[in-house]
């Protein structure tokens, strides 16, 4: 990366058992690690069940905030559902990110929520608590609600940007301009920011 031309990175925490020698071996590089994607494969619905599940899903994300901290990380990005069908949300959901926002604002590192499928989840989590900024993601963006969404209603919250393409169909992650996003839209949004 570092030869063809990229001075930062993003890294998915702890998605590969060597996750922890890759941040080392990056930051050697003199790659800026610029943003932490928190887990959320088979785990984030359960944020929203009672149960030993949402409680080890919680503990994660305030890990990941500690290791983001240690490495000198401010922004870190989180899922709030995952599948087209995820657990209402509930009131044990809210408390436990209310719990993770907090222990994020008191050491100073900023929780993103992501645009995803439901727009409910992420419009009800980014409006209730004020500490939480946003992660536009533009292909999701063109997939889950092309005409009935605006990042414009929360710009001056986006901290972090995911730019990639697909065709509105499934979440491709073609570079831009290899699909259907409407790339002058999201350059006029992110001109804004």
């Amino acid at each position: 990366l570092k030869e063809v031309g990229f001075d930062g990175v993003m890294a998915m925490y702890e998605y590969t058992p060597d996750f922890y020698e890759a941040m080392d071996y990056a930051q050697k590089q003199g790659l800026n690690i610029e943003s932490i994607h928190l887990p959320f494969r088979d785990i984030v619905n359960d944020l929203w069940l009672p149960g030993e599940g949402g409680e080890y899903y919680t503990d994660l994300m305030i890990k990941g905030g500690k290791y983001a901290k240690e490495i000198g990380v401010d922004k870190l990005t989180l899922h709030l559902s995952s599948s087209p069908t995820p657990p209402p949300m509930s009131q044990i959901g809210f408390d436990r990110l209310n719990k993770i926002a907090d222990f994020y604002a008191e050491n100073n590192l900023t929780l993103c929520i992501e645009n995803l499928r439901r727009i409910d989840y992420f419009r009800a989590v980014v409006d209730s608590i004020p500490s939480v900024k946003v992660c536009y993601d533009a292909g999701h963006h063109n997939i889950y609600y092309p005409t009935d969404f605006d990042i414009l209603e929360y710009i001056d919250r986006v901290a972090v940007i995911h730019l990639h393409d697909n065709f509105g169909a499934k979440d491709d992650h073609y570079l831009p301009f290899e699909g259907t996003v409407d790339w002058d839209k999201v350059a006029d949004r992110i001109g804004k920011m």
